[in-house]
C-alpha cells in the first residue's frame, strides 16, 4: 500500500514595500534650517500609522555626484531635494570643508539624471524658492513634480516637509498629502500654503497615487 503524505503549508501574505525617499539638504552659505527641517520630517513619519513603510535615506551637503550614487545605491521612489534654487536651477554643495561653494545644477541637466537610471523616481520634490517656473521640463524624467511657486520662508518649507510626509506614511494619495501640507502652512501662520504646486504626467491621477501601499490584511 502506498501512502502520500500531504506537507500543509501556509502561504505567506504579500508584504508591503517599503517607500524609499532619498533625502538631498545642500547649504554651503550655512543660511538655512535645512537640519531643522529633516528632524521635523523624521518626527512626523515616526508618528505616522505606516511608519515602519517609509525609509528616508538622507544625504547632507549633497552634491550632484550624490544624486547620481543615491539613484544607484538607494532606487529611491521619492526624490527630495532642500535648498537655495531659482532661475530654473537648484544648488547642491561642493563638499569642501576649506571652501564651501554652491553648485548650480539647471532643471535639463537634472531631468537627464533623474533619467539615467533602470528605476527612475515616480515622484521629486523641489523643496526650494521659486521652483515651480521651468519645472515641467522634470516630467521628462519624472511623472510626479512638487514644486514651490515663490521664495518660501524656512518655516514654511519644514512645515510643508513634515506634514507632507506624514500624510503618505499614513498611506494618503499625494493630492491629498500635498493639500495637508498646504493647510498646516496656513495653521502655522505662513500664509504661503498656496506655494506648493503639483505638476504631473496626462496619465497620473493624482487622487489615486498612493505612494505607501499597505498589504491587505
Amino acid at each position: 500500500m502506498v501512502r502520500y503524505v500531504y506537507e500543509v503549508r501556509t502561504i505567506p501574505s504579500p508584504k508591503s514595500e517599503v517607500l524609499r525617499v532619498l533625502y538631498l539638504t545642500a547649504n554651503p552659505e550655512l543660511d538655512l534650517r535645512t537640519e531643522v527641517e529633516v528632524r521635523d520630517v523624521r518626527q512626523a513619519v515616526r508618528a505616522a500609522t505606516h511608519r515602519d513603510l517609509i525609509d528616508i535615506i538622507l544625504l547632507p551637503a549633497a552634491t550632484p555626484e550624490d544624486l547620481l550614487d543615491g539613484l544607484n545605491d538607494v532606487r529611491p521612489h521619492v526624490v527630495h531635494l532642500s535648498s537655495h534654487a531659482g532661475e530654473k536651477t537648484v544648488v547642491f554643495d561642493n563638499a569642501s570643508i576649506e571652501s564651501p561653494a554652491g553648485r548650480e545644477v539647471t532643471f535639463d541637466l537634472l531631468a537627464k539624471a533623474l533619467g539615467a537610471t533602470g528605476d527612475p523616481p515616480v515622484l521629486l520634490v523641489l523643496n526650494g524658492c521659486d521652483t515651480l517656473d521651468g519645472a515641467e521640463v522634470l516630467l521628462e524624467s519624472t511623472p510626479v513634480i512638487i514644486a514651490m511657486a515663490s521664495d518660501i520662508t524656512d518655516l514654511a518649507a519644514s512645515v510643508f516637509a513634515a506634514r507632507f510626509y506624514s500624510a503618505i506614511a499614513s498611506a494618503q494619495p499625494v493630492g491629498a498629502a500635498v493639500r495637508q501640507g498646504s493647510v498646516a502652512m496656513e495653521f502655522a501662520g505662513t500664509h504661503e500654503g498656496w506655494k506648493p504646486t503639483l505638476l504631473a504626467r496626462d496619465d497620473v491621477e493624482l487622487g489615486k497615487l498612493v505612494l505607501v501601499k499597505v498589504a491587505p490584511e
